[in-house]
């Protein structure tokens, strides 16, 4: 028999910071393309394609999306309709190491 597991734990809203605004804008555009960018190809054939959302980020904080979502290993999770199921993978991925 499946085990399903329910996500109940409601989080406190509060107001985002413009910081984090700029943060979320960010991640989220790799969350949704960072796979174009990804190195899936482990015999190097095919190059990774480039996403006209993110060609123009840049900085600190991009350099740390292209980190976790443009890597060698890739996690598909914008699809999903439940938002507390992408949280909980999104929170994972980008939790500290």
């Amino acid at each position: 028999m499946a085990h399903h597991t329910t996500l109940t734990q409601e989080r406190p809203v509060q107001a985002p910071k413009q910081g984090d605004q700029e943060r979320d804008r960010i991640f989220d555009a790799f969350r949704r393309w960072g796979y174009c960018e990804a190195n899936l190809d482990p015999l190097g054939i095919f190059a990774p394609l480039k996403h006209p959302d993110l060609e123009g980020l840049a900085g600190e904080l991009a350099d740390e999306a292209r980190r976790l979502y443009c890597g060698t290993v890739g996690a598909d999770f914008m699809h999903l309709v439940e938002p507390e199921r992408r949280r909980w993978i999104m929170e994972r991925i980008e939790a500290p190491a």
